[in-house]
């Protein structure tokens, strides 16, 4: 697995985040400070991803797989900043962010396919989500498109993540699952604060769980190791 330290940067820049911009209650003010402090818990992640690429231990995942997450980690950023100005640059986040999801989606992979009630139920949740959220905004047909296409490739993303964890029950594989769910609370609370009145701390809990999805996926693509996770907590057990 990899080394703590070297997410001692990953917690040092979140906490700079918090510390310097305040995003408990309210928004960041749009200004290029928000957008770096915002940006650089990702670009610790993409370094992180890279510098585990280069290493010489067999990897668990493929290149492949570690390309898509990190190509996914860029176009993340973008998003990032692109939010940042989010009454002006809203559509085009949600873009970034979608090309985000559909790396995931092509990193995670459509084998196994998993069962057919399992990939309905996150075609289920997925159109109620979107019914909700949307169904009485006033936003233009340009918007909804956009979101729907997104809803589609996030709920796609978390569908692949869940059946490859349950078809191999790897660390890197429960990661990944992790992440894809923290992704899906993250941009629920972002949706709700933007169409259904304030959420409460919407900021903070927005990006705490945005960030730790962002890293769970990341370490899926670092371990070096491969180990089960039953095992794991096998052994917890008989501690």
């Amino acid at each position: 697995m990899l080394p703590v330290w070297k997410l001692l940067g990953f917690v040092l820049y979140i906490i700079l985040y918090f510390n310097v911009l305040e995003p408990f209650e309210r928004w960041p003010h749009p200004s290029l400070k928000s957008c770096f402090f915002k940006i650089l818990p990702i670009l610790h992640l993409i370094l992180l991803v890279i510098s585990s690429s280069n290493d010489e231990e067999i990897h668990t995942k493929s290149a492949s797989y570690r390309k898509q997450i990190l190509l996914g980690l860029f176009f993340s950023l973008g998003g990032d900043i692109a939010l940042v100005y989010i009454k002006d640059y809203f559509e085009l986040g949600v873009v970034l962010f979608a090309i985000a999801q559909f790396l995931y989606v092509g990193a995670f992979g459509f084998r196994p396919f998993g069962s057919g009630p399992m990939a309905a139920s996150f075609g289920v949740i997925g159109t109620a989500l979107y019914i909700y959220l949307l169904g009485d905004t006033k936003e233009g047909n340009d918007v909804k498109v956009i979101v729907l296409i997104y809803t589609v490739l996030i709920m796609t993303m978390a569908w692949r993540s869940l059946v490859q964890f349950t078809a191999n029950m790897t660390i890197e594989n429960f990661c990944a699952c992790t992440g894809a769910v923290l992704f899906l609370i993250s941009d629920f609370i972002l949706a709700i604060d933007k169409w259904k009145g304030s959420f409460y701390q919407a900021p903070f809990w927005n990006m705490t769980t945005y960030y730790l999805a962002q890293l769970a996926i990341a370490l899926s693509a670092c371990n070096t190791h491969e180990a089960k996770f039953h095992s794991y907590t096998t052994a917890s057990k008989h501690d």
